[in-house]
């Protein structure tokens, strides 16, 4: 139960175990928010849920500062990628051309701590503790909330699209009525994505690799060749940026519409060009011109939130396009050598089923980001921390499929 190890006391303080309880207790209370918050249908994010965003991020870099950490190669880089990225944030505050934009990036803050987690997760002790969190409130709320989505026919949780694939790598070291419930919550998850292409097939092809997986359908001979999926964003997002090619145009054309996304390859390389920033980017506090709305009228009636456009758009639905619009072709480097570096360790030491399926979950995490997947702070780039996290643990590497079921029981 909770009470074991979120509220029980022991004489003498223990910083460690008091950081440790502090993100189980605000992981939870955001994640009550934030199904709160789902349910009545408010719109945009009010003040307690940047509270809750902020306090599970800062206690993340509490707990980064206050632990020794091995300096690997994948270390080092999350290091001086991270440092990377908020000296963008403090850039682009104080370049941002409205105090409504100064708010938004103030609002992405806890993004760019969130990342930090990853050595709180690299204790194994921590990441048993959260998924026994996630077995015990997550999935059962998430399921009853994607059935209360078929009954409303509303989409409110679909854009964590990620997490689906996460959970479904859950299911190997759970019992069958967790089990159960994950198939059922990957199941209308599937119904309720059926009208967005992206999110089906993202859907549906996380779901059967990670069944093969776990099945062990996929060798070990073919899991090394996982970390090659990687190259993929790269290559499409030149080749479009280019105009040579643009996958989301060709699946578009004989569907009568237009994807919004198919013009940000090219908006965003025109508006990093333009400003001779290819290299290091325009960082977060300054938008690109964008084809989606009419930024010379400034009689047109929109939300307050969205008038910031009118100064640029701040961000892509594309995670890689983002990632490129912020830092440059520098950022695109960093989070490339990130995900290589990890996925190179974790397959050189993997010996789970589990690990393997992490591994792929990170391949996919950056590979699908040419198309969806913006890497900013949700649920979706949470677990993304957490797979880097154990793949970075090279005693979790080492167990066996029974010994990895035993632990996390």
């Amino acid at each position: 139960m909770y009470n074991n190890f979120l509220f029980s006391y022991k004489k003498g303080f223990n910083k460690n175990m008091f950081i440790t309880r502090y993100i189980y207790i605000v992981f939870v209370l955001q994640f009550l928010f934030f199904i709160a918050q789902q349910v009545l249908f408010i719109q945009y994010r009010p003040l307690y849920g940047f509270i809750g965003d902020l306090s599970l991020s800062i206690g993340f870099l509490i707990y980064f500062i206050s632990n020794k950490i091995g300096m690997t190669t994948s270390v080092k880089i999350i290091l001086f990628w991270s440092l990377y990225m908020f000296l963008l944030l403090i850039i682009g505050f104080f370049l941002a051309k409205e105090s409504a934009q100064r708010v938004i990036l103030l609002d992405s803050l806890p993004s760019f701590f969130l990342p930090l987690s990853f050595v709180f997760f690299q204790n194994l002790v921590n990441s048993r503790k959260f998924f026994i969190i996630i077995r015990k409130l997550v999935i059962p709320i998430f399921t009853l909330l994607a059935i209360y989505d078929i009954y409303n026919n509303n989409n409110l949780i679909t854009f964590e699209t990620y997490l689906l694939h996460f959970f479904v790598l859950l299911i190997f070291i759970w019992n069958w009525k967790t089990a159960l419930l994950i198939i059922v919550f990957v199941a209308i998850e599937y119904f309720m994505t059926l009208n967005s292409d992206s999110r089906a097939m993202n859907l549906s092809l996380i779901s059967l690799i990670s069944i093969a997986i776990i099945s062990k359908l996929i060798g070990k001979n073919a899991r090394k060749y996982f970390k090659y999926l990687l190259l993929l964003p790269i290559f499409f997002t030149i080749l479009a940026m280019s105009g040579i090619s643009n996958i989301l145009k060709v699946n578009t054309k004989n569907s009568g519409g237009e994807d919004t996304r198919s013009k940000l390859y090219e908006e965003v390389y025109i508006h990093l060009k333009k400003n001779n920033a290819i290299l290091w980017g325009t960082t977060p506090g300054i938008g690109y011109r964008s084809s989606l709305i009419d930024l010379n009228n400034d009689n047109i009636n929109l939300p307050d939130f969205w008038k910031t456009w009118h100064n640029g758009r701040l961000s892509t639905e594309a995670g890689i396009v983002n990632v490129f619009l912020w830092g440059g072709v520098i950022n695109i480097v960093f989070f490339f050598l990130i995900f290589w570096t990890v996925v190179e360790f974790a397959s050189k030491y993997a010996n789970n089923s589990l690990a393997y399926g992490l591994i792929l979950f990170i391949c996919f995490r950056w590979a699908f980001s040419f198309i969806d997947g913006v890497f900013t702070y949700s649920y979706q780039y949470l677990t993304l921390w957490i797979a880097i996290g154990l793949c970075l643990n090279i005693n979790f590497l080492r167990l066996s499929d029974k010994k990895i079921k035993i632990f996390f029981k």
